[in-house]
């Protein structure tokens, strides 16, 4: 089993194993074991841990950091002697304190100035060294010897007199590591931690239960640096301090997951980039927010910020070097550890938006061929020049040549290149409102917008949003550039942008011809960020009535009465009236709470789903809780407890949903804990009682289910006249029919059947002839029914749904193995325990085993191929979810979906399957 990266958690030391392994042998043997490590990888932590690990084995442990060593401390005696008085009282040997006393009285500056004295001082560490080892094992630890000026004076003492010696540096550092490097027995180099073990340290760092989706979003930020066990904990330490987590129902989570992670500000890699003052921190903004900025483009910034382009060369160099920046072939910029950007952008505040400006301005002024003047000489062949002590100074040629030769290829000193349009657009826009009116920028902006909104239409979105700033209100060019705006902006779901253009527009003014689009888009940027239509934009595009009836829309689902409305409210939205594929549609999506569904009803074709936003989590959960991918559910509907901009009954249904969860993972309370929080008010009757007994009968408790179910029958099922009430009227029937077949009352799956016909015959459709389907199969041995349903299922309802069909198939049908099968594979792909026992034990009452295994070829996704052959290193699945980024619960449900598609019963099975020729994967086409 791989060995967890050390790093103290809570007084406990975790990881690094195969390391202190090596540290554990060295107790009784003289000799330097040389620790180097990058900054942040743990060696402080590894030494502490050792250190505790030597003294329990009763070893003399002198234990000290190189740090503070005063400027004329050549030896670095000073913090030796100090690790040493600490020591003297568990010693208590008179040798060891006057040979304690002879080093104190020769560590003085005037020693180091008589190479005799220097002499006497060293025989003196080696006369203390030896009178320390006469009473037992004695163990040097030296930490950060990298910042002494000669370490190996010390480590030499204590190696003549037989001491074991652990000294610990940076690899980037040179000097003495260098020469102890020659003198080490043994050198133990601590790499970055390995991606299957960050999640484990993480949690552990937690000191509890931390959500799914934590773990995701810090390796995410970190980028880079996700390795780096000192970071990890830094960073996580940061967000305990500022207040980032909250806890939902034991679980701690992040409380604004969209707020960035930054590093902490005294982070190595924060510092690096702040002693560039204000021009780090711009390179590193810049680079982060502009896709296209690399080094050819450092003239122009250069000569339009006023900097000189020999300083912005080598920063960059250096930069690149640190590993604050990367570039790619063509010598474009970026910043591998997203969290530094926030974090130095805190340290060092910058006006990117004026950066921009300025650069846009010196490009426009240059012209399509023009000369902006005489520019700074180029990087090239000057990146050796001279620059402040401590920046640059450990920058070879070679490493500065990476970076340097894009600008020496892009073009001789003094010019700069006619900038591409894609640049200058991209100045343009990403500099805002900080740039002033200019219609002549609209062309440019537009015809770079025409040229990507194709393949790139979030960047056309950018260029007519930018190109609204340009226009005259209310002109034709204003409207012909809005109304782009506007569809692009819902294409690509950015509906926080679209908010900010149409509240502009109505501020600004705008033409006729486009009011009821700003309505429509007011409607949808309201429905999918939450809170009411502003009522200065609601009084200016509420004239007309079909404005008015998008607004009123999205003030009844903001009111949490959307699913009420009826096909009425959708037509009037639409402006026509609702036909049968439409109705149809709604009828599907209503039941199941795909709420983007019925967005993409409503707007059509031209619909963008939100890329985040409670909208977005929200539509993830429905979704996932049909298609049966179950095991991230939890995690959103507690990210959603902490998300604002939901209307109430949707907040209530993520809570059944993430109780029928639970239940049906075989954790009823947990299950109860989620129901508990649904409040009283909740309009969806039959969905809570459907989620309530079905807690109880999984609890074991089949009559206590039976009698709730009953007792709310009537207000359920009597007479239905709202679309609300048809919300799950479905699943609770069909749960109640499942209930009184495994009881054998005959007599209440009669009423049951009877109540679905009634209902279906008022209430024409999908959802309820579903119902009436499986009630016909259970009460008459309507096979024909039953097998119906399954088709319809599989053609509209959802997997957990088309598990029990499958069952109410195979309860009747002659040859019971097919379905039961099939029921398995949902089974396993949904998770827990207790629905794969429940099917398991409804099969052995049928006389039928479980899925054997099968061989032949089978289809794979990329992570699916890849978690077998992590399996097949051995890796567990919290290691594994660390090793892909996902969480530990999403990898259980790639391997239920893989125990499905193959056939196989674990995962020992999974991953010797393909080794011995049972199985040939290829690729998902």
């Amino acid at each position: 089993m791989p060995e967890r990266a050390g790093m103290r958690v809570s007084g406990e030391f975790a990881g690094r194993d195969a390391e202190l392994r090596v540290l554990d042998g060295c107790v009784e043997t003289a000799g330097l074991v040389l620790v180097r490590a990058g900054a942040g990888a743990g060696k402080t932590a590894l030494l502490r841990e050792f250190r505790k690990r030597a003294r329990s084995r009763g070893a003399h442990v002198i234990a000290f950091g190189c740090g503070d060593v005063p400027e004329w401390d050549d030896f670095g005696t000073v913090p030796v002697m100090a690790a040493v008085r600490a020591e003297l009282p568990k010693i208590g040997d008179a040798r060891v304190a006057a040979a304690v006393a002879a080093v104190a009285r020769g560590s003085t500056p005037e020693t180091y100035s008589s190479a005799p004295a220097r002499a006497a001082l060293f025989a003196d560490l080696v006369r203390f060294f030896f009178a320390l080892r006469g009473d037992g094992a004695v163990v040097v630890l030296a930490d950060d010897v990298h910042t002494a000026p000669r370490p190996e004076a010390i480590i030499e003492a204590a190696y003549q007199a037989g001491c074991a010696v652990v000294a610990a540096c940076r690899t980037d550092a040179g000097g003495g590591p260098a020469r102890l490097s020659a003198m080490a027995r043994r050198i133990l180099d601590l790499p970055p931690l390995p991606a299957d073990e960050t999640a484990s340290l993480l949690e552990a760092l937690a000191g509890g239960r931390l959500d799914d989706a934590v773990a995701p979003a810090v390796f995410t930020a970190l980028g880079s640096l996700a390795g780096n066990a000192g970071t990890l904990s830094a960073v996580f330490g940061e967000l305990v301090r500022d207040g980032r987590f909250a806890e939902v129902l034991g679980h701690r989570c992040l409380a604004d997951p969209d707020r960035p992670i930054a590093l902490p500000s005294g982070h190595p890699l924060v510092r690096h980039v702040t002693r560039f003052g204000e021009l780090g921190a711009e390179l590193v903004a810049l680079a982060h927010r502009s896709d296209l900025f690399g080094v050819d483009d450092l003239p122009a910034f250069a000569a339009a910020t006023g900097r000189d382009l020999d300083r912005c060369g080598r920063a960059v160099d250096d930069l690149v070097v640190a590993g604050a920046l990367d570039h790619d072939e063509y010598g474009r910029l970026s910043v591998p550890c997203p969290a530094l950007v926030p974090a130095v952008v805190r340290a060092c505040p910058v006006d990117l938006p004026a950066v921009h400006r300025a650069i846009a301005e010196h490009l426009l002024r240059a012209g399509p061929g023009g000369v902006a003047g005489a520019e700074p000489a180029g990087v090239a062949g000057q990146v050796a020049a001279a620059e402040p002590a401590g920046v640059a100074e450990h920058v070879s040629p070679a490493e500065s040549a990476v970076v340097a030769e894009h600008v020496a290829l892009a073009e001789p000193a003094g010019h700069i290149a006619p900038a591409e349009p894609a640049i200058v657009a991209e100045h343009v826009a990403l500099a805002g409102p900080a740039l002033p009116p200019n219609p002549a920028l609209v062309a440019l902006l537009e015809r770079e917008a025409d040229r990507v909104g194709r393949h790139d239409p979030a960047t056309a979105a950018r260029c007519h949003r930018a190109a609204l700033r340009h226009c005259e209100p209310g002109s034709a060019t204003h409207s012909r550039v809005l109304s782009t705006a506007l569809r692009l902006l819902i294409r690509t779901g950015d509906y926080r942008c679209l908010g900010d253009v149409v509240a502009e527009a109505v501020a600004a003014g705008f033409a006729e011809g486009v009011r009821y689009e700003l309505a429509v888009s007011a409607a949808l940027v309201a429905v999918h960020l939450g809170g009411p239509v502003p009522e200065p934009v609601r009084s200016a595009l509420a004239v007309e009535a079909s404005g008015r009836a998008a607004l009123d829309f999205a003030a009844a689902f903001g009111a949490g009465s959307y699913a009420l409305a009826g096909e009425a409210a959708f037509g009037a939205f639409r402006g026509e009236p609702v036909g049968a594929d439409w109705a149809r549609g709604l009828e599907q999506a209503g039941d199941q709470h795909d709420i983007l569904s019925l967005n993409r009803l409503l707007v059509g074709p031209g619909y963008g789903e939100p890329k985040s936003g409670p909208m977005a989590v929200f539509g993830r959960l429905t979704r996932n809780f049909t298609r049966g991918e179950w095991a991230g559910i939890p995690s959103d509907a507690r990210r959603l407890e902490l998300t604002g901009g939901i209307p109430s009954p949707l907040r209530q249904f993520t809570r059944v949903i993430a109780a029928e969860i639970h239940a049906s993972w075989g954790e009823p309370d947990r299950a109860a804990q989620w129901l508990a929080k649904v409040s009283a008010d909740f309009p969806f009757r039959a969905i809570r009682t459907w989620v309530e007994i079905g807690i109880a009968y999984r609890a074991g408790d089949w009559d206590r289910a039976r009698e709730r179910g009953w007792a709310a029958y009537p207000d359920i099922v009597g007479d239905p006249v709202h679309p609300g009430d048809l919300v799950g009227l479905r699943w609770f029937l069909v749960r109640m029919g499942y209930l009184e077949k495994q009881a054998g009352n005959v007599g209440k799956l009669q009423v049951l059947c009877r109540d679905a016909k009634r209902l279906h015959a008022r209430h024409p459709g999908v959802t309820l002839g579903i119902a009436e389907l499986i009630l016909r199969g259970l009460a008459e041995n309507d096979r024909a029914a039953a097998a119906e349903a399954v088709d319809v299922l599989r053609r509209h309802g959802n997997r957990p749904e088309l598990m029990r069909a499958l069952i109410t198939v195979a309860f009747l049908a002659e040859d019971p193995r097919p379905w039961y099968h099939e029921a398995y594979e949902i089974a396993e792909q949904l998770g827990g325990e207790w629905l794969r026992t429940s099917v398991t034990a409804s099969m052995k009452e049928s006389g039928v085993a479980a899925p054997s295994r099968r061989s032949g070829v089978v289809a794979l996704t990329g992570d699916e191929e890849r978690i077998i052959g992590l399996i097949q290193q051995g890796l567990t699945n919290r290691q594994i979810a660390a090793a892909v980024r996902v969480s530990e619960k999403t990898v259980e449900s790639h391997l239920t979906k893989l125990f499905a598609k193959t056939g196989c019963r674990s995962r020992l099975d999974l991953a010797t399957a393909s080794l011995d020729g049972r199985l040939v994967f290829t690729p998902v086409p």
